[in-house]
C-alpha cells in the first residue's frame, strides 16, 4: 500500500494519548474500558523490546507494551497508563516533498498542518539522511520525531515518542535513535493492487472523485484499499481516528468500524462508514464545483440501492454558516423499524446515514461528509427546510 509518509501513525499516536488524559486516567471510562476489553497487551518487562519493522529494528524501553492498535507497518507502545507513546512506522513510495530529491522543507511544511512544529534538525541514521524535530499537538501532548529516508529505494522510517503535557524524554528518545539498525533492506516496492485494474494516481482531481465503480458508503474497507490505498491525496483510517474535511491536501478521507474501533463488539465490521469529500483542496475544477454539481458527485457515495429498500428520509434542511457568510446542508437517513438485528448486522448497516455539505458565499461547495454523525452539526441551528433528497433526485 502507498502510505504517506508521517500523516496517519503521527495522529493516531498523538489521540490515544490525548484521550486517555493526563496520568492516563480517562474521563470517557465506557468507551476506554471497551476498547481495553477487546486490546491485548503484553505485561511490561524491565529489559528494552526489540521492534522490528520491514527490515530494520529499534529497541525500546522495557515499561512500554506493544498494543492492538498497532497494524502491519504502524507499531504502537505505550506505558501501561498510557500517558506515553512510542511510534514505529514504515512506508513505501514516499512523497518527498513534490520533488524527484528529498525537500525537507516541503516535508515539514506538510506536517505542520497536524501540529505545531519546531526547527527541524539533520540527522543521519544507519547510514540514511533524515529529520529530526520538538512537536506538540492541540491536545496537550507534546513530543519529538525523526523521519529517515532511503531515497534510492523509495520508502522509509518514522520514529516518534510522544507524552502528556511537558516532554522530558529527550535522552530516551536519543538511546532509541541510536538503536536503529537497518537488519534487511525491504523488498522494492510491492505491487498491493491485489490485481484491482484501478490506478488513481495518474487521475487528476475531478477524475480521482468521479472514476466509475469508485468506493461508496458501506462498501468493504478492503476493497476501498485496493481501489485508493496507493494515492497520497486519500487518507484511509481503520477504526476510529480524527478526521476532518479541511485536511490540507486531501481530496478524500474514509474509515470503517475497524479493528481500531472503540465502542460496542457487534457493531465492529469492514464497512466503510464514514467519507469525506474536500473538494476545497482539488487543483482543478472539482474546487469550483457549483451545488448541482457537487451534489451529483456526492450522491455517487451514496448506497443507494439499500438506501431505498432500508432507509427513509428524516431530515432534509439548511442553515447560514455566520462566520463565513456561507451556508450547511443536512440531510438524515433512519433505517426501517422493520429492519431485524440480524440483519442490521449481517448487512453492517448503520443507524443512520447523514450527509453535510458546506457551501461558501460564493455558492461554491467547499466539502461534503457522509457518516452515521452529522446530526451534531444540525443541533441548535436555526435551520430552514431544504426540501432535497437524494433517493429521489433524477439519475445522470
Amino acid at each position: 500500500m502507498k502510505k504517506r509518509l508521517l500523516s496517519v501513525v503521527t495522529i493516531l499516536l498523538i489521540m490515544a494519548i490525548a484521550l486517555s488524559g493526563c496520568g492516563g486516567k480517562a474521563e470517557h471510562s465506557e468507551e476506554t474500558a471497551q476498547n481495553v476489553e477487546s486490546t491485548e497487551e503484553a505485561a511490561p518487562s524491565t529489559e528494552p523490546i526489540k521492534s522490528e519493522n520491514h527490515g530494520a529494528e529499534i529497541l525500546i524501553p522495557g515499561e512500554y507494551s506493544l498494543t492492538s492498535d498497532s497494524n502491519e507497518s504502524d507499531l504502537f507502545y505505550y506505558t501501561s497508563d498510557r500517558s506515553k507513546g512510542i511510534g514505529f512506522g514504515y512506508a513505501q513510495k514516499i512523497d518527498k516533498g513534490g520533488t524527484t530529491s528529498i525537500s525537507w522543507d516541503s516535508i515539514v511544511e506538510r506536517i505542520s498542518n497536524n501540529m505545531k512544529i519546531e526547527t527541524y534538525e539533520n540527522i543521519s541514521l544507519a547510514d540514511l539522511p533524515g529529520i529530526k524535530f520538538f512537536f506538540s499537538s492541540a491536545d496537550g501532548v507534546n513530543g519529538e520525531m525523526a523521519i529517515i529516508i532511503d531515497e534510492d529505494n523509495d520508502y522509509g522510517y518514522t520514529i516518534q515518542m510522544v507524552q502528556n503535557g511537558e516532554f522530558n524524554e529527550e535522552s530516551t528518545f536519543e538511546e532509541i535513535l541510536d538503536s536503529f539498525r537497518i537488519v534487511q533492506k525491504p523488498d522494492a516496492v510491492e505491487d498491493k493492487s491485489d490485481g484491482h485494474d484501478t490506478t488513481t494516481e495518474s487521475m487528476t482531481d475531478i477524475e480521482l472523485l468521479t472514476f466509475e465503480d469508485h468506493p461508496k458508503y458501506m462498501d468493504d474497507y478492503d476493497s476501498a484499499k485496493q481501489k485508493w490505498g496507493r494515492d497520497d491525496r486519500v487518507t484511509l483510517l481503520d477504526g476510529d481516528t480524527y478526521s476532518s474535511y479541511k485536511v490540507e491536501g486531501i481530496r478524500i478521507i474514509a474509515k470503517s468500524r475497524g479493528k481500531n474501533y472503540i465502542g460496542y463488539e457487534k457493531y465492529k465490521n469492514n464497512k466503510l462508514n464514514s467519507i469525506e469529500i474536500n473538494f476545497e483542496s482539488c487543483n482543478d475544477e472539482a474546487s469550483t464545483l457549483s451545488m448541482d454539481d457537487a451534489l451529483s458527485i456526492i450522491r455517487s457515495y451514496l448506497p443507494l440501492e439499500i438506501m431505498k429498500e432500508k432507509y427513509h428520509i428524516t431530515d432534509s434542511v439548511q442553515w447560514p454558516d455566520k462566520e463565513n457568510g456561507g451556508k450547511t446542508f443536512f440531510i438524515r437517513y433512519e433505517v426501517n423499524e422493520d429492519i431485524s438485528e440480524d440483519e442490521y448486522e449481517a448487512a453492517g448497516l448503520t443507524g443512520a446515514i447523514c450527509v453535510v455539505i458546506w457551501v461558501n458565499q460564493d455558492g461554491i461547495v467547499n466539502g461534503a461528509r457522509i457518516d452515521i454523525m452529522g446530526v451534531l452539526n444540525y443541533l441548535g441551528e436555526e435551520y430552514t427546510e431544504w426540501d432535497y433528497d437524494f433517493l429521489k433526485a433524477n439519475e445522470e
